[in-house]
């Protein structure tokens, strides 16, 4: 097989296989209505792919990397999805508010979470660290998916019509569910393990060209007919993340986030995803007695609210450590051996040399 075929097709396969992990957060995590089958993931996995493949070419033209970069590498991430895929963000006009909450949800858990955390620990063998994270996700998950479900009626009802179901889960159901997205998560990293690039990746220049046509062709269909002036927005916002990856004065020839996730794993590092469905079904087993309680609701609204802080949280903290790590790369000016005046007395200098 030719080596460029070959090259072409690995990047195929990391970029379905981390974007069917992406999924697993952005579509699974935030309802659960459209169920776990292969036929809705393939299909959500083949338009998420293009959200990714343009999160993954922003980052690797951005020569720094760390979570701080992979913050804005979400944020593009969210994006494309909250922009095109499902265009939801053009509801509050020109506001950015809910592509900043959806850059919680999409960008932090998903793409900073989901992809870059989960990678990033296992490398290291951050064992603990990734046991307390899925635990931590896990509850907010369960609390999130009961009073979601009993909450958001309409958006369920939606759901049924693209031939989801609109019921909420039993605990016991639910637990299965859960238990099919942990693994789906688990085998989606071990694949994309396999075919991760070496360092110093960058994307062909056919697979940008069509990374760029796929993403003008779903603008063009999903969006310009309901929202003719959206490509306004979603460039503003595009070219306001491009610019922060890539500012005016940035050092060059440092690693990008994609080089610092090079490397192998083992398929044990990563067992403590199962954590994540495991306190997410003790959570919604628990809070099922309240399920027809009014103050789920209030529960969902702050849950909400939480999703809008940790975006602003994120962005800020994210340009906040890239504008400082830029400082601490640019390279220092050489100290010049002058000579030192010193007073020496009434009217008269002595110079010294150092």
């Amino acid at each position: 097989m030719p080596q460029r075929l070959l090259a072409a097709l690995k990047t195929l396969t990391w970029i379905c296989s981390a974007s069917l992990a992406a999924v697993m957060a952005s579509e699974r995590l935030y309802w659960y209505w459209s169920g776990i089958d292969a036929e809705s993931l393939s299909i959500l996995a083949g338009f998420y792919a293009v959200a990714i493949a343009v999160a993954f070419w922003a980052l690797s033209r951005a020569p720094r990397h760390g979570a701080q970069s992979a913050v804005l590498g979400g944020a593009m991430f969210a994006l494309i999805v909250e922009g095109i895929i499902t265009p939801v963000m053009y509801e509050d006009g020109p506001l950015p508010v809910l592509f900043i909450m959806f850059l919680g949800w999409h960008g932090l858990l998903a793409f900073v979470g989901f992809i870059y955390s989960i990678r990033r620990w296992a490398l290291l063998g951050r064992a603990r660290t990734m046991a307390t994270a899925a635990v931590s996700t896990g509850i907010y998950w369960g609390v999130w998916a009961l009073s979601s479900a009993v909450t958001d009626q309409e958006t369920a009802e939606s759901a049924a019509l693209d031939g989801g179901s609109a019921d909420v889960l039993t605990p016991g159901d639910f637990a299965i569910y859960a238990s099919w997205v942990g693994l789906a998560l688990i085998a989606s990293h071990i694949v994309m393990d396999r075919v991760w690039p070496a360092a110093g990746w960058h994307l062909s220049r056919l697979g940008a060209a069509a990374t760029m046509i796929a993403t003008g062709v779903l603008a063009l269909l999903l969006v310009m007919p309901a929202v003719p002036w959206a490509p306004l927005k979603l460039g503003a916002i595009g070219w306001l993340i491009l610019r922060q990856l890539r500012r005016p004065g940035t050092p060059t020839g440092h690693p990008t986030v994609i080089d610092e996730l090079s490397g192998r794993i083992r398929g044990r590092s990563l067992l403590p995803i199962l954590l994540l469905p495991i306190s997410a079904s003790l959570v919604y087993a628990a809070l099922w007695p309240a399920r027809g309680h009014s103050s789920l609701e209030i529960v969902f609204w702050t849950l909400i609210g939480v999703q809008v802080a940790a975006g602003i949280a994120g962005l800020v903290w994210s340009v906040q450590r890239t504008r400082g790590a830029d400082r601490d790369l640019a390279p220092k000016p050489a100290v010049s051996a002058s000579p030192q005046f010193t007073q020496a007395g009434s009217g008269s200098c002595t110079c010294r040399g150092r």
